[in-house]
């Protein structure tokens, strides 16, 4: 059964910037529906290194991350940056994009201003030196779950390529998780971030950020 595809459309549009107003070639990203945060993850990195710049992507927090083949997909074939994500709102009304400080972020509406959010959480400071995106991926996690330092922490990750062992450094003072996570994708230069929920455990619903870069290389914890 062939792929249901349907075409974007730019509703809602906001005001264009260099960033979005950037044009996709044809064949790439690929925007599978439904708009799984699966599917939401994977769209957003291929724009962010198709189109060469930093995007943060918070999934809804209802909906946990699994793997799910698409039914169908969102052509955005030759569209701007703007046009995808505007037809990636218009289909999922439930996400808002906006542009902060040079970094798109596709981030669910009820979440912006959500403080118990963990990407609204503040930390007072945040300094790495020479580092790859798995080791500040490590240090982010830590600061916000000190007890994982003595136990360490299990990641998902693929064998690294050039982008995944550059190196750079972030001295961030008082920033929100996600100023830190714009700071390091900013300061890294080619990778985006991401951040996802896992099922409700009863308690409290686990959350999972993670990095890909502009070679196809990623990490997540």
């Amino acid at each position: 059964m062939c792929p249901v595809v349907i075409v974007a459309t730019a509703l809602g549009a906001q005001e264009p910037t260099e960033f979005v107003a950037r044009r996709l070639p044809f064949g790439a990203p690929v925007v599978g529906v439904p708009l799984t945060p699966d599917s939401l993850q994977r769209a957003m990195a291929e724009v962010a290194w198709t189109a060469r710049i930093p995007i943060g992507y918070e999934a809804l927090e209802d909906e946990p991350w699994q793997p799910r083949a698409p039914t169908g997909i969102i052509n955005v074939a030759g569209q701007t940056v703007e046009e995808v994500l505007n037809a990636i709102v218009a289909h999922e009304p439930r996400y808002r994009w906006t542009e902060d400080d040079g970094v798109l972020h596709l981030r669910p509406r009820a979440a912006l201003a959500d403080s118990n959010s963990v990407l609204n959480r503040t930390i007072e400071g945040f300094i790495i030196e020479g580092a790859t995106l798995e080791l500040a991926l490590r240090e982010l996690r830590y600061t916000l779950r000190p007890e994982w330092r003595q136990g360490g922490i299990t990641s998902s990750m693929r064998a690294q390529t050039g982008l995944g062992v550059s190196r750079f450094t972030v001295n961030v003072r008082q920033a929100s998780v996600q100023g830190i996570l714009d700071a390091i994708v900013k300061a890294h230069g080619a990778s985006s971030w991401h951040v996802t929920y896992e099922a409700d455990s009863g308690i409290q619903r686990e959350y999972r950020i993670g990095f890909d870069t502009f070679d196809g290389w990623g990490i997540t914890w």
